[in-house]
């Protein structure tokens, strides 16, 4: 793996540099300052596969420079872990709007920092395999005669649109916001009505038009100046708010119906219905408890547009899947490896080749279940 090490502090850099290279990451690129960044990756011939970023540095910022990287072609989903010795929300939130993957806040654990690089890394690579894996025989059914490029269930990246983040990215997040303080967040969920429809009859290019559309919709009637949203797929947008909304479900509903039917909304929004599940707000304390949080948000929009349609097919969807998406499920089973983890770390710790193997294990258990 290549690895580009940012930071004004020469003694990170050198610690950074024997960590990582004494613990298998071998091509570790250091430079002193967002500018000399900018010259290592305009010169290199071999891309680079991850970013180490300070956020406070002279001239040229972490978050800046993050944005910066972002905006070069060929860097869109390489991992950018941000090493700061900041922890307030604000910081948090500019670095994850400017696409970062991940936050570690100074002083951290090497080990912690390799396993977070490691995870990243699989970021990355989820994407980028979503991205290009092909349509299977009976994919393209109910997509009107049209080839697409996404899937209907894809999460989608929202460019352009402020408060945007991307899936995993805002996982990562609100674990973050568990890791450095108990800051009390709002959680909630938006889904579109009839979002097979509405995803048979477009475009890819018209479909993620309309994401963005609706996203910008939420954005302006839902979310406050420091809220966030992602787009799961399936029609579910994922939201945190720093406070709670003084609405029931139904009026912020009414709301997004007002926002949808303005005169600048394009025509072709205005025809979608959007359900809101319910806001739960509370003090992100562990880890588990914030994927948690975003589990049931997903869950509990779902279960509300599920009320509002037939009987038979809201009994059917209840019994066959128990309104548990992929993406649910990959969030539970994130939430069992990190318990699982914390449970093993005890006396484990020091034999990282033992706890690998018994975690395989204990993961393939879970998994027979």
């Amino acid at each position: 793996m290549k690895i580009l090490v940012v930071d004004d502090d020469e003694s990170i850099l050198c610690l950074l540099y024997e960590a990582l290279t004494n613990t298998g990451y071998h091509d570790v690129t250091t430079a002193r300052s967002g500018k000399e960044a900018l010259e290592f990756i305009a010169a290199t011939n071999l891309p680079f596969d991850c970013f180490l970023v300070d956020i406070q540095m002279p001239e040229l910022d972490g978050v800046s420079l993050v944005s910066m990287i972002r905006q070069t072609p060929g860097y869109l989903y390489q991992p950018v872990v941000m090493l700061t010795a900041m922890h307030e929300k604000k910081y948090l939130d500019k670095a994850f709007n400017a696409g970062a993957t991940d936050y570690i806040s100074k002083p951290f654990d090497i080990l912690d920092l390799r396993t977070r690089i490691h995870e990243a890394r699989k970021i990355a690579r989820e994407k980028a395999a979503m991205r290009d894996r092909p349509f299977v025989e009976g994919e393209l059914k109910d997509t009107a005669g049209e080839a697409k490029a996404i899937r209907l269930s894809d999460p989608v990246r929202l460019e352009g649109v402020e408060s945007a983040i991307d899936y995993r990215e805002l996982e990562n997040y609100v674990l973050q916001l568990s890791r450095c303080s108990a800051k009390r967040v709002t959680v909630f969920a938006v889904k579109i009505g009839s979002i097979d429809r509405v995803y048979a009859g477009c475009t890819s290019e018209e479909f993620v038009d309309l994401l963005r559309g609706v996203a910008t919709v939420v954005k302006q009637a839902l979310l406050g100046p420091e809220g966030l949203l992602c787009y799961r797929g399936d029609g579910t947008f994922l939201c945190i708010n720093e406070k709670r909304l003084a609405a029931s479900q139904h009026k912020l509903e009414d709301l997004l119906r007002e926002q949808l039917h303005s005169a600048h909304t394009p025509e072709e929004l205005q025809t979608l219905k959007l359900f809101v599940g319910e806001q739960i707000s509370q003090t992100l304390s562990s880890e588990e408890e914030a994927l948690s949080s975003l589990s049931y948000a997903v869950e509990n929009v779902e279960q509300r547009y599920a009320s509002k349609k037939d009987v038979v097919a809201v009994s059917k969807r209840l019994i066959t899947t128990r309104l548990l998406s992929n993406d649910q499920r990959r969030i539970e089973q994130r939430t069992y490896d990190r318990l699982l983890r914390k449970e093993m770390e005890g006396g484990l710790g020091a034999n990282d080749a033992w706890h690998k193997k018994l975690l395989r294990k204990a993961k393939h258990a879970h998994r027979e279940k």
